[in-house]
């Protein structure tokens, strides 16, 4: 199954390129496009909100 929808996220990838999908992320998390130059900050963003949820989950 995951196999399946890493292919359709290919096939996706392949026909609409990778800037629309990256829009629909910052989107979704609230973010300004300017985001997308700057790959630490993308990674740093990701990482805060994975120690966010991770603290929540462990509070019950």
């Amino acid at each position: 199954m995951l196999d399946r929808g890493k292919a359709y996220l290919a096939h996706v990838v392949e026909l609409v390129g990778c800037q629309p999908l990256d829009e629909a992320v910052c989107d979704a998390y609230g973010w300004e496009y300017d985001v997308l130059a700057d790959e630490e900050a993308i990674l740093r963003r990701l990482l805060a909100l994975n120690l966010e949820r991770a603290a929540r989950q462990s509070q019950g």
